[in-house]
């Protein structure tokens, strides 16, 4: 319905997936303050799985948590997901 609340917020939510790929809006479609954290870490274990390297893990990582509408401090994404991403990759070299 044009001109309600609910229509201006369905636009706005749209406006800000449009420079995301299906897996970034899917995570963020998913995450809800409590579990960013935990969403980020399958993200970057996503990328693992994909064979990214490390730097490219966190390159992406901290792009999508820019896009988040309260993001995480760059340093917490630093300290645990890539923290976990670096350590599944290196039980994957052995």
């Amino acid at each position: 319905i044009p001109n309600t609340s609910k229509n201006e917020q369905r636009k706005h939510t749209q406006k800000a997936y449009t420079s995301m790929d299906g897996l970034e809006k899917w995570m963020v479609m998913n995450m809800e303050d409590g579990n960013r954290n935990n969403m980020l870490i399958r993200y970057a274990l996503t990328l693992v799985d994909n064979n990214y390297d490390i730097n490219s893990i966190q390159t992406a990582c901290l792009n999508l948590n820019s896009k988040l509408p309260e993001p995480l401090p760059d340093m917490e994404i630093v300290n645990t997901v890539m923290k976990t991403a670096k350590k599944k990759i290196e039980e994957k070299d052995i």
